[in-house]
């Protein structure tokens, strides 16, 4: 879904080149993300002739299963072979959540329980409270792609708090753009994707280097002008 909402979110974007990863079999673990890692160093470094100017690794668990150090090691890699910023959805997450002026955040994902908890650590380290997690638990990525609007409306209903200060919808994989405007008018608070998040860092990147990039986003989440 990166790929689309990206499009739709930054019409601005005169290009832009999908690299397509190929993933293992199964759900993403600590022991094949390795594997995701040195074939996405790999298919950038085959696409670097596009000469782009801003790179979205769009694997949002990625940075969850390898925590923020490591990760931010790894997205490092990848800066100095693009020669151009790197947003990576993880870090974006922690960044979009901070903009907003939230130290906690309601979550729902889908992932199985490794990455869940991996996503909570993620967020304490960053000092930012996971006030309730839920997950649709697919057990295999067929069941993952096939989560709706719909789907992902009902769980954010069925889990946010009265208390809740925000929401985050996890997953680059996840059709969150269209209910979001929705979601945020009735419960009041900040509510972001991983594809919102994403977007919204790449524009933010890009205004401080002199480009200006509008988003298409009702929230008035796009970088101050």
């Amino acid at each position: 879904m990166l790929e689309p909402e990206v499009r739709a979110l930054c019409p601005e974007f005169s290009e832009i080149r999908v690299g397509r990863v190929p993933r293992s079999p199964g759900m993403l673990t600590l022991d094949t993300l390795p594997i995701l890692e040195e074939r996405s160093l790999r298919i950038l470094e085959e696409n670097l002739s596009f000469e782009p100017d801003i790179v979205l690794f769009g694997c949002t668990v990625a940075g969850f299963l390898s925590g923020p150090e490591r990760h931010k090691a790894y997205i490092e890699r990848l800066r100095k072979v693009a020669g151009v910023d790197v947003i990576a959805v993880a870090a974006a997450m922690e960044q979009a959540l901070r903009a907003s002026g939230v130290n906690s955040t309601t979550v729902v994902t889908p992932y199985m329980d490794a990455a869940n908890n991996s996503l909570r650590r993620y967020l304490d380290a960053a000092g930012i409270e996971v006030e309730v997690l839920d997950s649709f638990y697919p057990g295999s990525i067929e069941n993952l792609m096939k989560i709706t609007e719909a789907d992902i409306l009902r769980k954010v209903n069925e889990t946010v708090l009265p208390h809740s200060k925000s929401v985050f919808i996890a997953c680059a994989q996840m059709p969150a753009m269209n209910i979001l405007p929705g979601i945020r008018k009735e419960l009041g608070i900040p509510v972001w994707s991983s594809i919102i998040a994403t977007a919204w860092a790449a524009a933010y990147s890009l205004d401080a280097q002199g480009h200006r990039l509008r988003i298409l986003d009702d929230a008035g989440y796009a970088p101050a002008k």
